[in-house]
């Protein structure tokens, strides 16, 4: 069969997805705290064809390689209701679920009395803790809505500001694909029997995280091409599509985060960094 058809026929079921995440979108326009998805899509590499110097890449049209949420600001709506908030900035709400510890992140606002039944820190007569009840700010889903210090928020007049915490972190799209993508670089470049090293530090307001594998060094004159959409060293023993690094470049440089590569005395490091606001709150957050 002639190869446009099946070039045709792939567009047409991405395009499908395409508005699949349109479609989704549409129908939560009215969704507090909604944000909208976008697509992303690359050429899709199949078979390589001998060049003049260099195999050359061939394909068989797109494919959806990632979607990402678009965090802009929207716009407030007056709800009338005293307990409604919104963020004009950047941020999210905390919400926890005492049950499984979970911390959740949401730009919904929409925030209610919920009552909490907990130990007094009183005993009755058989030793048995005493319980009380009380009015703190959830979701109306179960969860309770964070503090800036980690802490729950109890509210006995809900006209009265209360001391909502706003946290903001980077990992707003695709670092566990980030972390992913250079986790199997490594393992597929490690030397047999080497070591992979996986590293998390925190200097100053930094969380650096690297990954370390033994094996060869990567040719200075190379290191700056391996970040390319479909790059491949020839002289590696594997050979991928050379969609990994470049899409860890992608993810990384949308949020203006740094990333780099460098030869180590036994192997290669690739790093990346992010600001540790976030792992800070959760490191210091006051018992709930």
């Amino acid at each position: 069969m002639n190869q446009s058809f099946y070039i045709g026929a792939v567009g047409a079921q991405q395009q499908l997805q395409r508005l699949n995440i349109h479609g989704d979108n549409i129908a939560n326009v009215n969704t507090n705290g909604f944000k909208a998805n976008r697509s992303h899509f690359a050429a899709l590499i199949y078979q390589d064809h001998r060049g003049v110097e260099e195999d050359l890449p061939m394909g068989v049209g797109a494919s959806l390689l990632m979607t990402s949420t678009d965090f802009s600001q929207g716009g407030p709506a007056d709800t009338g209701r005293t307990l409604d908030y919104y963020i004009d900035g950047d941020g999210f709400f905390g919400v926890v679920d005492l049950v499984t510890g979970e911390v959740t992140f949401t730009r919904n606002g929409a925030f209610y009395k919920s009552e909490l039944v907990r130990e007094s820190g009183e005993v009755d007569e058989e030793g048995e803790p005493i319980m009380e009840s009380v009015y703190c700010l959830g979701d109306g889903t179960g969860r309770f809505v964070l503090s800036q210090q980690g802490g729950l928020i109890e509210v006995d007049d809900t006209s009265e500001a209360l001391p909502i915490g706003v946290f903001d972190y980077s990992n707003y799209n695709g670092m566990e694909q980030v972390l992913d993508n250079l986790i199997l670089n490594a393992r597929k470049h490690v030397c047999p029997g080497g070591r992979l090293e996986l590293s998390l530090t925190m200097r100053g307001e930094l969380l650096h995280f690297s990954v370390l594998n033994e094996g060869s060094p990567i040719p200075e004159e190379i290191l700056p091409r391996i970040w390319t959409k479909f790059y491949r060293n020839p002289d590696a023993e594997y050979h991928g599509s050379g969609l990994g690094l470049s899409i860890v470049a992608q993810i990384l440089s949308m949020q203006g985060l740094d990333y780099g590569v460098k030869n180590m005395p036994d192997g290669v490091m690739f790093y990346f960094s992010i600001p540790g606001t976030y792992i800070s709150f959760l490191e210091h957050r006051s018992p709930l």
